[in-house]
């Protein structure tokens, strides 16, 4: 009977030590919320280098895959204006796990101008 507790009482500890984290819903600094599993959100603000061009669609401007700035997941058109594009990222689960901002500046393309995620 003790052998059949530890067994159970091992299982139930690994399968909680294995799940993935329980995700919050976690507002943001410019308004969005991003589905985490900690309440903190690293956030960065980009100073567009203007001596190089510009994008020429809002989707141009996000970061490389493999970027230090590019949140985990794909990217999806949040929400946009003729000089603003909100770019949301979201992993196979659907969870929202980062947000990329994009602007076209002085008419010379689309740049990056901020970035979100989950810490």
């Amino acid at each position: 009977m003790r052998r059949i507790i530890t067994v159970i009482l091992v299982t139930a500890f690994l399968g909680t030590a294995c799940s993935s984290p329980e995700l919050r819903e976690v507002q943001t600094n410019t308004g969005g919320v991003l589905d985490c599993p900690a309440d903190t959100v690293w956030h960065a603000s980009v100073s567009p280098n203007l001596g190089s061009p510009g994008a020429a669609q809002p989707a141009g401007a996000l970061p490389e895959a493999g970027s230090e700035l590019a949140p985990p997941g794909e990217p999806q058109l949040e929400s946009e204006t003729p000089a603003k594009a909100v770019f949301v990222y979201v992993d196979a689960d659907r969870h929202r796990t980062g947000r990329v901002t994009v602007e076209q500046i002085s008419g010379t393309g689309w740049y990056l101008t901020s970035a979100e995620r989950c810490d």
